[in-house]
């Protein structure tokens, strides 16, 4: 399965970990290949005909992004 990330939403729960914040990102499918069979599927609509979820959501962990300081002098 192949696809794109569609969106990403920052969790405003602390993380466990200090320095870390959760994050939720959503993707969805842009195409499907088979190893074994070959079945090749190319478009969202041959994806979602055969039964396969088009659309996915992981959550994940990653080093807390901060804004740089304006330079106000």
């Amino acid at each position: 399965m192949a696809g794109i990330q569609i969106g990403e939403d920052v969790s405003e729960e602390e993380s466990s970990d200090y320095g870390y914040e959760t994050v939720d990102k959503q993707y969805v499918a842009e195409e499907f290949k088979c190893p074994v069979c070959e079945l090749h599927l190319g478009r969202q609509a041959e994806i979602e005909a055969v039964g396969l979820e088009v659309y996915h959501s992981e959550t994940e962990e990653r080093e807390r992004r901060y804004e740089e300081e304006y330079n106000n002098e």
